[in-house]
């Protein structure tokens, strides 16, 4: 299994990328150019309503979400924000890890996101809610490391180290500037392609 990641990872390139891209249909291609947007406004809504910056609310909303379904986070979001509104003792119970439970309730009491979130991807994908417009961010996860190699991986192939994310997410920058968007949205666009693509149940489970 091993061996097979590390030769995938190793075919990796931009054209892969932007073979992907390229298979998006009209919808596909504006619901990605979009997604970014959307969710910073509907977090920013959130935190509106329960009293919490966007600042907050993006980053409680990176914490939980690895590994987990869009909507779930959204649900574990205004959970842990009801939790620390309400100054409830203990700790709810929410669909994330309880250590990254802990870190949202941390960032909703005061602590800034960027000294409680770990990780390239988490953080990338807190700043590209803050920010879609920056163009430095891109947030791989598996499914652009798939699309990267042009092969379907598995959650236990699709491992890369810091190097291969850095690399991953230079090709994205180029790619995007290549194609006329920001990186966030390039990205975006091929996890809503990779989502319909990828139709095996024991691969990653989408839900953008």
């Amino acid at each position: 299994m091993a061996s097979k990641s590390k030769a995938g990872i190793e075919r990796g390139c931009i054209e892969n990328l932007l073979d992907v891209f390229a298979q998006a249909t009209r919808a596909e291609r504006q619901k990605g150019l979009l997604y970014y947007t959307a969710q910073r406004n509907r977090v920013e809504q959130l935190g509106i309503t329960h009293g919490f910056t966007l600042d907050a609310s993006a980053g409680a909303f990176a914490a939980p979400s690895p590994n987990k379904r869009e909507n779930d986070t959204y649900s574990d979001l205004e959970i842990c924000m009801s939790h620390v509104r309400s100054e409830l003792t203990g700790k709810p119970r929410v669909c994330a890890y309880p250590r990254n439970r802990d870190k949202a309730l941390h960032i909703f009491k005061g602590t800034e996101p960027q000294k409680v979130l770990r990780g390239s991807k988490v953080l990338s994908f807190y700043i590209n809610t803050v920010d879609p417009s920056d163009p430095l961010w891109v947030t791989v996860d598996g499914h652009l490391v798939s699309a990267w190699v042009g092969l379907q991986l598995r959650m236990k192939e699709a491992g890369i180290n810091r190097r291969e994310y850095n690399r991953i997410r230079q090709d994205v920058i180029r790619a995007a500037k290549l194609v006329g968007v920001v990186p966030c949205q390039f990205h975006s666009v091929i996890w809503v392609v990779r989502r319909r693509l990828n139709r095996h149940p024991d691969q990653f489970v989408f839900d953008f």
